[in-house]
Formats: C-alpha cells, sequence, structure tokens
C-alpha cells in the first residue's frame, strides 16, 4: 500500500496555512492547523455525479437515515414528481427543497450525493424525531445501508 502526501495552502483568517491530505487506497485524511477535518471518506464512489460541485458547504449534521422503497414507488413527492425508488434522490423534513446534500454512512464511509426532492422521516421515538434523513433504495444502495435499514450518516448540506 502506498501513500502519497499533498501539501497545499489554505486561507484562514486572511493567512497561508499549509494542509496536508493524505491519500493512500482506502482513505483521504485531511489536516490542518485546526486539526483534522476529514477522516474516513472512501474512494469507492469513483463516478458518482457530484451535485455539489461550485457550491459552498453550509453545514454538517450527524443523524440516523432511513430508506423507503415499493411501498412509496411512483407516488408524488413533495416536489410534484413520481417517486422513483431506482433513482437516488432524499427526502427531509426541514431542508429546502432542491437543496444538494452529499450524505455519508459513517460505519463503512461510503457516501451519495442527492437533491432533496421529498419530506420526511416523521417517524418519533420518545415525542422527538429519531431519523434525521430518508433516502430512496438506490442511495440506500449505494451507502451500502439496505441490509441494516437504519444507519449512522453524516449530512453535508451545500447552498
Amino acid at each position: 500500500m502506498s501513500l502519497v502526501y499533498i501539501t497545499f495552502f489554505g486561507c484562514l483568517s486572511g493567512y497561508l496555512v499549509p494542509s496536508t491530505l493524505s491519500v493512500d487506497n482506502s482513505h483521504i485524511v485531511h489536516e490542518s492547523a485546526k486539526g483534522v477535518i476529514h477522516i474516513n471518506e472512501t474512494a469507492s464512489n469513483k463516478g458518482e455525479k457530484d451535485v455539489t460541485q461550485g457550491r459552498r458547504l453550509k453545514k454538517v449534521v450527524h443523524g440516523i437515515a432511513s430508506w423507503y422503497g415499493e411501498y412509496f414507488d411512483g407516488k408524488p413527492m413533495a416536489n410534484g414528481k413520481p417517486f422513483d425508488m431506482e433513482k437516488v434522490s432524499v427526502a427531509h423534513r426541514n431542508l429546502p427543497l432542491g437543496t444538494k446534500v452529499r450524505v455519508t454512512n459513517v460505519e463503512n464511509g461510503k457516501y451519495v450525493f442527492a437533491v432533496v426532492t421529498d419530506r420526511g422521516p416523521y417517524t418519533k421515538e420518545n415525542g422527538r424525531y429519531s431519523r434525521e434523513i430518508d433516502l430512496s433504495k438506490k442511495a440506500a444502495e449505494k451507502l451500502g445501508s439496505l441490509e441494516e435499514g437504519l444507519v449512522p450518516v453524516r449530512i453535508e448540506v451545500f447552498i
């Protein structure tokens, strides 16, 4: 296994700060003066369409993702289009429709780029929403979470 180090300069409060990006066969670790920023991001998503390109990261949210499929297939989503469980899409309770997100399975590092097209999930436990985001069957498949059903995720929201 070979390890490659790439050094670049980022701007932090007006100062150039050297950063290092360590790349090996399965992990990317971005280290900077403020500590580790990204850990365990796998390169297994080659060819994945990056819908966030050219957009700024607005916020990062951690939570539980679930997925929905056959029962909702063909039914209208909040954006008015029919739900297709074989296409990548996500549902969120309050992010604006059309918002671009990157959802990462924190257990295996796999990620998927998606657009918020629907509303949900509305499952509650002890009076609080227990899930942060719903994935289409295809999105769950790409994250490797079909078997588990529920998976801890990191959601990066872009504007």
